[in-house]
Order: C-alpha cells, then structure tokens, then sequence
C-alpha cells in the first residue's frame, strides 16, 4: 500500500518527459515494416559458447516473410554467420552429442 504513490509519481513524471518528446517523432507505418530485420528463436547452445537463432526480414516486392539461420559466439569475438542458404528456414536446435 505505501509503493503505490511512489510508483503513481513515478509513472506520472515518466509520461510527462516523455510526451514531450514524442511531438518531434512519427508513428510507425505500415511501409516502415518492409525495412524491419529482427530475431526469433534464439536457442543457445549446450556449452554456452553460441546462439542459433532465426534471421526474419520482409521481401516487400513478393509480401512475405523470409527465415534464415544465423550462429553467432557468445563471446562476441565474430559477427553472426549465416548457416542456410533458403528463404524459409526455421527452428534452429542443438544436438547434444
């Protein structure tokens, strides 16, 4: 009972910074959506060194979604590598042995 007006103030203070703020942006579109590339899927591996994970862009010409598998290290010594070369690869997993 006693958090709830500190976080009320808090929330209040957070909209009325950030409103302000969002009079010199545009909202999203539907043709901003073609230029999105984000991940889904990500599964690391047993030994905690790497992470598979789907690579999802729009092909705006042929309106559809396109899936690529990634690895890429931990570490992040390496940038992502491409591991297939189709338009509709899914479900990266890892083998145990």
């Amino acid at each position: 009972m006693l958090y709830r007006l500190p976080i009320a103030a808090a929330c209040a203070v957070a909209f009325t910074v950030a409103l302000p703020n969002a009079a010199n942006h545009r909202f999203i579109t539907e043709t901003d959506l073609y230029k999105f590339t984000w991940i889904a899927d990500p599964q690391i591996s047993p030994d905690g060194s790497a992470v598979a994970f789907v690579r999802v862009v729009v092909n705006e010409k042929e309106n559809r979604y396109e899936t690529s598998l990634y690895t890429v290290p931990t570490s992040g010594s390496e940038s992502p590598r491409r591991l297939t070369a189709g338009t509709r690869d899914v479900s990266p997993r890892w083998s145990l042995d």
